[in-house]
């Protein structure tokens, strides 16, 4: 359950920042215009490729302490057919071990086919597809930043790899996890784990760069 708990934190939580936000663009830049404007060219896109790094320290009592991982994961996602590839390397520094994960993912009629391979063995699992469960998973999504009083928009823009871009910031509370959580669990069962953990404590800081000429997404 604390893997799928994981995963779902540091996946779910990460790219619903970089998709969120809802509406049209206005005449004055602010940090929600600016994803109104980076969310209308998502909804556009036919494929979409993300690439993820995270550091993340766990702290139990059962681990006597705290223990350090890192994550790199690439996400690619195409509208026609309704697919995604997930590649994800999960390593342990002090521990001196890694672990690579693949999942593919399609939607076939009104099902959902999934295939999660680790360490070279395969999985495959079916569940129904519901287009309005999806639907309000997009909803709690896009909610974590629509109304956020955390976001904040730079003075100046910055050079990002040659593009002028604007730099937003902000947070996520460990309620707002909560609620994406279980928002998915209702739809998805155990898939996303259980979600009566206390996330009191998780906060999820984030930088979001977007390019100044086009209002596409940099990082």
């Amino acid at each position: 359950m604390k893997k799928r708990f994981l995963g779902m934190v540091t996946a779910g939580i990460l790219t619903a920042v970089m998709l969120a936000g809802c509406g049209a663009s206005t005449s004055k830049v602010t940090a929600e215009s600016l994803l109104q404007e980076v969310k209308s060219k998502c909804d556009a896109m036919k494929s979409l490729e993300t690439h993820t790094t995270a550091e993340i320290t766990l702290g139990s009592e059962a681990l006597g302490g705290t223990m350090d991982l890192t994550m790199d994961m690439t996400m690619q996602t195409t509208t026609e057919p309704v697919a995604n590839y997930l590649k994800e390397n999960i390593s342990i520094p002090g521990l001196g071990t890694a672990m690579d994960m693949e999942n593919y993912t399609v939607v076939q009629d009104d099902q959902i086919l999934s295939y999660a391979g680790i360490a070279g063995q395969w999985m495959v699992s079916k569940m129904a597809y519901d287009k309005d469960s999806v639907e309000r998973i997009n909803a709690a999504a896009e909610d974590l930043l629509k109304s956020k009083d955390s976001l904040k928009l730079a003075d100046e823009t910055e050079d990002v790899n040659g593009t002028e871009a604007y730099i937003i910031t902000g947070s996520i509370s460990g309620a707002d996890v909560k609620n994406l959580l279980s928002s998915m669990e209702s739809t998805l069962g155990n898939l996303t784990g259980n979600t009566d953990m206390d996330l009191g404590d998780i906060s999820v800081d984030f930088t979001y760069a977007i390019s100044k000429a086009d209002k596409n997404p940099l990082y």
